[in-house]
């Protein structure tokens, strides 16, 4: 971890893909095997760790063999409950295209200054194998929303 006495963080994960299960497997760290997203729900992870994507309509994964189900929790009320306003929250943020529904619904809620750190990664089409209509000015665009709303956003690949 790159923080000095970064063991000391109490470090909380979500991942949506259960293949990465194992990796948290006799860790301190308090796992979630979920996407984060906007309201608890299910979904499917379609394609392969470079361009995967997390979809929540079963007709937007129907036919793609590479489709599995997922468990999406609601990362806004998550944050809502769990953190206050004097924890130092550390967040690295690579949710397969979903963070153009999150990032506007942690903005929009008023829980963005909760996060004091994010290495964030912003999918757009401009990026070999990303499936998104989003555009490197959009992710500019995020960046600069965060930071307006006290975050130290930094890029992600």
């Amino acid at each position: 971890w790159f923080y000095p006495r970064g063991r000391d963080f109490h470090v909380i994960a979500f991942e949506a893909n259960a293949r990465f299960n194992h990796s948290y497997e006799g860790t301190d760290v308090e796992y979630y095997n979920y996407a984060a997203g906007t309201r608890n729900s299910s979904g499917f992870i379609t394609g392969n760790s470079l361009g995967a994507q997390v979809v929540l309509s079963s007709e937007a994964a129907a036919g793609k063999r590479d489709a599995s189900h997922i468990q999406v929790m609601d990362f806004v009320d998550f944050l809502k409950r769990r953190v206050r306003p004097e924890d130092f929250v550390v967040l690295k943020m690579d949710i397969e295209n979903s963070e153009w529904t999150l990032i506007p619904a942690l903005l929009g809620a008023g829980v963005m200054p909760l996060i004091d750190e994010l290495f964030f990664e912003c999918h757009h089409r401009e990026t070999p194998s990303t499936r998104t209509s989003h555009t490197w000015h959009d992710c500019k665009q995020a960046y600069a929303d965060m930071r307006a709303a006290g975050v130290w956003v930094h890029e992600w690949f």
